[in-house]
Order: structure tokens, then C-alpha cells, then sequence
């Protein structure tokens, strides 16, 4: 259940976005299965209306996995305080 709603709410935003690449993350995420149900119900919502790339190309995991927040946090104090510097 949880892939086809993301799903709809990633189809929303490849038509009106655009985006290059989408990164999903968060504990829904730690299922394995649902990356490949999210797969599978973004194909069939979007049905060729548009075309996308290679789908676990396009949506994937955080490179970081969980430490993908804090360390962009951390990395966005650290040029803020060099600009003050």
C-alpha cells in the first residue's frame, strides 16, 4: 500500500517538477520492497504519458543512508560559517 501512494505522490511530482533524479529515504524506505512496488505503480500511473529513465536509476536511496541529513546539516553550518570568516 505504501508504494502506490508514493507512487501517485512521485507521478504529481515528475509531471510538474521535472526532476533529474529522486531520493527517497526515511524508515518506510528500510523495506526492500517497497522501492520495487513503487517501481511498479509509477509505470503503470504514468503509462508512457511522459518517459523515464531506467527507474532504479531515478529513484533511489540516500548514499549516505540515515547520516544523509545530519551530514548535509553539518556541511551547511560549515559554509555558513566560512562566509562569516
Amino acid at each position: 500500500m505504501e508504494g502506490y501512494y508514493i507512487a501517485q505522490a512521485l507521478m504529481q511530482y515528475i509531471l510538474i517538477l521535472s526532476p533529474k533524479k529522486i531520493i527517497l529515504g526515511g524508515g518506510v524506505m528500510h523495506q526492500s520492497q517497497v522501492f520495487s512496488s513503487i517501481y511498479k505503480h509509477l509505470k503503470e500511473l504514468v503509462a508512457d504519458y511522459v518517459s523515464l529513465p531506467e527507474l532504479r536509476d531515478y529513484i533511489v536511496s540516500p548514499g549516505l543512508g540515515d547520516a544523509a541529513g545530519i551530514t548535509g546539516s553539518l556541511i551547511l553550518a560549515h559554509q555558513a560559517l566560512e562566509e562569516l570568516v
